[in-house]
């Protein structure tokens, strides 16, 4: 009797400890980074108002993040993302280079099914553009803050218990005209990126 009353004790403790391993929507801190290719939604505008003489080309992005999850379904991150270097072209030669940098306060909305947990991403904060010039543009160089708004979508795949890869797109609007400031625009910066993230 005493042997089964053991044995029920260890299978208890066996199911309570797996269970807590598999506790994949969890609270608590984590940290991330990601990497990924970015678009600016000018381009195409760009492209047929000028016949395809100006030109925007994608190029490279970067993130890196860290928050807290505070329900199984919501969580608050600070977030970093830069994308640099889109190229613009007039007529194939390379006239100068657009880059931003951006500081956000995220809230992300998760669906937590077990591992796969697809999610909502809305965020806002600061925007720094720079757009450097050379050849014919050489010297037409620029720099300022706009206040920015990033909201997408993406999935945070759970490897184990620690460990997450994601994936995200998302657009950054920037709410203030490069040229003019008070007037405002529709330039849009697309970003796709995969990355891998750390839970405590």
């Amino acid at each position: 009797m005493k042997l089964r009353i053991i044995a029920v004790i260890l299978c208890a403790s066996v199911i309570a400890t797996e269970a807590v391993a598999d506790d994949f929507d969890r609270r608590g801190w984590y940290v991330g980074v990601g990497a990924g290719a970015g678009w600016d939604f000018l381009s195409e505008f760009i492209e047929e108002e000028t016949g395809g003489i100006v030109a925007l080309r994608p190029t490279g992005s970067f993130n890196a993040r860290a928050g807290y999850r505070v329900f199984s379904w919501l969580a608050f991150e600070g977030m970093y993302e830069g994308v640099y270097g889109l190229t613009t072209e007039i007529l194939g030669v390379e006239v100068g280079r657009y880059s931003f940098n951006s500081l956000l306060f995220n809230v992300k909305l998760i669906v937590p099914i077990w591992r796969l947990q697809p999610y909502f991403i809305l965020g806002a904060g600061g925007q720094q553009g720079s757009f450097d010039g050379n050849g014919i543009l050489d010297g037409f160089d620029a720099s300022r803050w706009d206040p920015v708004v990033r909201t997408g979508f993406g999935l945070d795949a759970y490897v184990t218990k620690h460990w997450i890869v994601n994936v995200e797109l998302t657009p950054s609007i920037r709410f203030t005209d490069w040229i003019d400031p008070s007037v405002s625009t529709d330039n849009v910066t697309l970003t796709l990126s995969g990355g891998v993230q750390y839970r405590f």
